[in-house]
This record gives structure tokens, C-alpha cells and sequence, in this order.
């Protein structure tokens, strides 16, 4: 019981440390910024900026895997057309 504990405490502090170091960019970065991409301008806090920016990478990332998988068999489908040795 005693382990789940210190477990749960050290879960505790590495939230804290995260919250603190997400609140410092935050207010590092409370600018606004204006985006020009392709002619679409587009205005807004620039911590936001990099949050969405972040989310898409991480979106499209995850896309091309996912993607890329599509095409390959299952684990188990590829085990079975594997060469099978027959002993006689």
C-alpha cells in the first residue's frame, strides 16, 4: 500500500511541474500574433497559435501512420502466409 502512495505523490509533483511550466508559457507568450498563410489572415494569442499548430503536427503525424498502415496485412495474417516447413 505504502508504494501506491509514493506513487501517487510523485504523479502529484510531475503534474505540478508541468502545470507550472505550461502557465509560464502562457504568460511568456501572451501576444498577439497575425498568421499569413495563402492569403488568409488570421489573428489571435500566439500561445494558441503554437498549441493548434502542435495539434495539427500531432494529428497529421498520427494521419500518415494510420494511413501507411492501412495497406499492410495484420500480425497474424502475415504469420500465416509465411513458408511452412512440412516434415515427411
Amino acid at each position: 500500500m505504502e508504494k501506491q502512495k509514493k506513487t501517487s505523490t510523485f504523479l502529484l509533483i510531475l503534474y505540478g511541474i508541468i502545470f507550472v511550466l505550461f502557465a509560464v508559457f502562457i504568460i511568456q507568450n501572451w501576444q498577439s500574433v497575425t498568421i499569413n498563410f495563402f492569403g488568409i489572415k488570421v489573428e489571435g494569442k500566439s500561445f494558441i497559435v503554437f498549441l493548434v499548430t502542435f495539434g495539427i503536427g500531432f494529428f497529421s503525424g498520427w494521419l500518415f501512420k494510420y494511413l501507411r498502415g492501412l495497406g499492410k496485412p495484420k500480425k497474424e495474417a502475415r504469420k500465416e502466409k509465411g513458408v511452412k516447413y512440412i516434415e515427411e
